[in-house]
């Protein structure tokens, strides 16, 4: 459930001003002053996710460029939660100290994400969680080069 709270424009307009999200900047200092664990940041951020990816899917043929910034959202909460859920404590203390998540950490845990999880499934840990191969043909030899 979304809740909708009323800011002043004037706090609105100079978030917005120094090239900040205003709903980013509000999330983020609630979870810091409420000291909220991580299950119920992950929750909230999912939940987020979920809202921006709707929103981004009902404005594809309406307005492909709100659109996409929806999905970008979408996208980047996705990427904050697993930062929460791999524990990632480097770029989460910087983003508390900072108040606010930049392209940098964003970045960085891109790349710590994919290495964990790439890492994960390497050693087997997600095999009985993945749907089996059933029907997908394995290719024995190399497709012959077409000669025109």
């Amino acid at each position: 459930m979304v809740e909708k709270v009323t800011i002043p424009s004037i706090i609105i307009e100079e978030l917005r001003r120094r090239g900040l999200d205003p709903e980013d900047v509000i999330l983020d200092a609630l979870i810091r002053v409420m000291d909220l664990d991580p299950d119920t940041v992950i929750e909230a951020r999912v939940e987020l996710a979920i809202k921006y990816l709707n929103e981004g899917r009902e404005l594809i043929d309406k307005d492909p460029v709100q659109a996409s910034e929806k999905l970008y959202k979408a996208a980047e909460e996705c990427v904050k939660v697993l930062a929460q859920y791999y524990d990632l404590k480097d770029i989460l203390t910087k983003v508390n100290g900072r108040g606010r998540w930049t392209v940098t950490e964003l970045e960085k845990a891109v790349e710590k994400n994919k290495r964990k999880t790439r890492r994960m499934v390497h050693n087997g840990l997600g095999r009985r969680k993945l749907p089996p191969r059933v029907g997908i043909p394995r290719r024995k030899t190399r497709p012959r080069s077409r000669k025109d």
